[in-house]
């Protein structure tokens, strides 16, 4: 009779060594293709080895049992494997029921000629499978005849037969199928994995686009402006066009790592100095349009923040500010700073277009842009830069009534001994 309880423990001897397997690859990262095709062949060896080393008896649905990592070898087209489970099952299995080496090589035989057979056809996984059943009903029978045939053969040993072929099927199916559906998870999380990092990439390549299109807008303003016989301009100009180009350089480097941001270089900088260099370069841009932009600063503000990168997220919102003006009516941009007890407050009002509610709800998502040529990046960027300078962006419209910038920044030790002294 089939020993119910040492059918279940090979169950579990069978299925945990490929959980592990499926588990570890699911989480690795980095893994190869050679890596995991050897951590599968230490699953299958290890199946086999648990079956071997704790069944309590050598019975022949047990066995039977013993051909699965060498029918999940073949399927996996792991040949060498499968020839050397075949070699340890023939030791073994004369060893356990003394049978015939020349049934055992036979059989085994079989299967590799089977595999070679299928090997890049259509279902050949199925059509191995089933030939690997009809085989073992084949060899099971012999087995069956050699053992029992000195008894009377009965409908009880027959039922014990039947129940060894219809557990070696159950089982077969259960493997293959266990196997495949956990690879296609780990297929499916290698996949996401590669998605995730196309995605970032575009996001990355779409940010770098967005960014040097304002130094090298500037730099083609100037260019146009530029007389060569003009000695003045030509001094004036030509720092201001090298200074582009250098932020652009940078700009690139910035984005290097998926458009994540960099640790910021932060140092002590004259916040007016910065915005008043912003108005600067934007100066020719807002002169061909007719707008003006006013800053208003009472006292003098100093802080530690990455300045290339603040004077971006500035370029960026009044070049905003300029694209939002009213076909008919003069553009005028306000920048008011103001010294709060713990924050540096910025305001940047317009008096343009405005926004509508839909459009201020998804104006810091990734791709939302209203712009015929826009891609939606240059908000995203610049919260994420007053962010991880420990600040907020906050925006306040209306359509047709001008759009208000709310930016606050932390203050930090110099303005507090600036105020001691």
């Amino acid at each position: 009779m089939i020993d119910y309880e040492n059918l279940l423990l090979n169950g579990i001897y069978l299925l945990f060594p490929i959980s592990l397997y499926l588990i570890y690859t699911a989480y690795m990262k980095n893994m190869d293709l050679k890596e995991k095709s050897i951590f599968l062949d230490l699953a299958l060896i290890s199946s086999l080895f648990l079956m071997i080393r704790y069944n309590k008896t050598n019975t022949l649905h047990s066995i039977v049992l013993y051909n699965i990592p060498l029918l999940l070898a073949y399927i996996q087209e792991k040949r060498l494997l499968s020839v050397i489970i075949s070699i340890l099952l023939i030791v073994y299995d004369i060893e356990g029921l003394n049978l015939s080496i020349e049934i055992l090589g036979v059989e085994y035989l079989s299967y590799f000629i089977l595999s070679l057979m299928n090997k890049k056809k259509v279902n050949y996984k199925k059509i191995m499978l089933n030939g690997f059943i009809m085989i073992k009903f084949f060899f099971t029978g012999i087995v069956f005849y050699l053992n029992i045939a000195s008894k009377e053969i009965n409908i009880s040993n027959m039922i014990y037969v039947i129940g060894i072929m219809i557990m070696f099927i159950i089982y077969s199916y259960l493997m293959t199928y266990f196997l495949d559906k956990g690879k296609e998870m780990v297929d499916l999380k290698v996949t996401l994995k590669e998605l995730e990092k196309e995605k970032r990439l575009r996001i990355s390549i779409s940010k770098l686009t967005h960014e040097l299109k304002n130094p090298i807008a500037v730099c083609n303003g100037y260019l146009e402006m530029l007389d060569i016989k003009d000695q003045k301009k030509i001094k004036k100009y030509i720092p201001i066009i090298k200074a582009e180009i250098n932020r652009s350089l940078e700009i690139i480097n910035d984005f290097s790592d998926l458009g994540k941001i960099n640790k910021l270089e932060k140092e002590e900088m004259d916040l007016e100095m910065l915005l008043e260099e912003t108005k600067e370069i934007l100066q020719p841009i807002y002169k061909n349009k007719s707008a003006t932009i006013q800053i208003e600063m009472k006292e003098e503000i100093y802080i530690e923040a990455d300045y290339n990168r603040l004077k971006q997220v500035f370029v960026n919102l009044l070049k905003n500010a300029l694209e939002a003006k009213k076909e008919k009516e003069q553009l005028k941009v306000k920048v008011i700073v103001q010294n709060q007890k713990n924050n540096v407050k910025i305001k940047i009002m317009d008096n343009g277009i405005g926004m509508t509610k839909e459009t201020l709800k998804h104006l810091s998502e990734i791709f939302y842009t209203t712009k015929r040529n826009g891609n939606g990046l240059g908000v995203a960027f610049s919260k994420e830069v007053i962010e991880a300078h420990g600040g907020t962006i906050y925006y306040n419209s209306a359509p047709n009534k001008g759009t208000t910038i709310v930016i606050t920044l932390p203050k930090n030790q110099i303005n507090a001994q600036r105020k001691k002294s």
